[in-house]
């Protein structure tokens, strides 16, 4: 995406997304991330106006868009931040989880779960209580068991455990 315009980006979709993100207030959970800021950089592209939820402020990944985005100051976590910042909203997409890599994973994996499970129930709850339009939420490859086959069909995360030091988060 490095080098691409609004344009070349939203050249990418049906005119009907085209049409169904314009003008509309869009936030983005996780939008700081690698996948997240990406997702930002094309709902821009569509016309939206982006709001991007942070503990922390400004990632690196959204220096190239931050004139272009609304930043507010939120914890997921907890439940009347997240309904504040919420609204106004039109449409949430949901790609914040916790993750703290391989050892904190192993050795925490109900921490890691209920944190994201709150996170999400708080946006799931602020959503209903703002009158969101629309609300996707999204999943992670970290669904599927350790020996599933390359590329994994999207039902083979519905087979066994998830790869255990994933437990936590997947």
């Amino acid at each position: 995406m490095n080098g691409s315009t609004n344009e070349d980006l939203a050249g990418l979709f049906h005119k009907d997304t085209q049409d169904f993100f314009k003008k509309k207030r869009v936030l983005v959970t996780g939008g700081g991330g690698f996948i997240g800021s990406h997702v930002v950089e094309q709902v821009i592209a569509l016309g939206a106006h982006v709001i991007v939820p942070t503990r922390s402020g400004i990632s690196d990944f959204l220096h190239r868009v931050e004139k272009q985005i609304e930043i507010k100051f939120c914890d997921l976590t907890n439940l009347t931040q997240t309904q504040t910042a919420f609204e106004g909203i039109d449409i949430i997409l949901h790609l914040a989880a916790d993750v703290g890599g391989l050892e904190y994973n192993i050795k925490k994996p109900a921490s890691i779960f209920e944190h994201n499970m709150r996170m999400t129930l708080n946006v799931l709850d602020s959503a209903q209580k703002n009158s969101v339009d629309r609300v996707f939420l999204c999943s992670s490859a970290c669904v599927y068991p350790r020996n599933c086959i390359v590329p994994t069909p999207e039902e083979d995360g519905f087979k066994g455990e998830p790869e255990p030091t994933n437990s936590g988060y997947g």
